[in-house]
């Protein structure tokens, strides 16, 4: 039993769908000042809405199993990224001029740093030095 994916990031007004693949009786909530939530499930295969409409970090947990957790990270603006396995993304059509790119992760201290987006040409960025929680 888990929740899948365990990072998930969405854009500010979203609705995530979350479904119950066990055969017992589960639950998926959030008391994160972002989303507030508690929906339970009786068997498998139940779904269950959940809309996002403020931007924030939404841990996940499980009251039924306490190792489950989860996390979504609703972001203000289209432009959102998760990393590959070598901590690589690409955010395109970002529009030109000066942006803060903010970089978050569950067991990281979040980072920023400005990048610059020209019309036609790739931008980048390498945050260093990441230090855990």
């Amino acid at each position: 039993m888990e929740i899948h994916p365990t990072l998930l990031p969405i854009q500010q007004g979203s609705t995530v769908d979350f479904i119950n693949r066990d055969e017992c009786r589960d639950n998926i909530m959030s008391e994160s000042a972002t989303a507030r939530f508690s929906h339970w499930f009786t068997g498998a295969d139940q779904l269950r809405l959940q809309e996002f409409p403020k931007a924030g970090v939404v841990p996940l947990l499980c009251k039924v199993h306490p190792d489950e957790w989860g996390t979504i990270l609703v972001a203000p603006t289209p432009f959102f990224a998760l990393t590959g396995p070598g901590g690589e993304f690409t955010l395109p059509r970002i529009p030109p001029g000066k942006w803060r790119l903010r970089f978050w992760h569950p067991k990281l201290r979040p980072a920023e740093q400005e990048v610059a987006g020209q019309a036609g040409r790739t931008a980048a960025a390498v945050f260093q030095d990441l230090k855990g929680l």
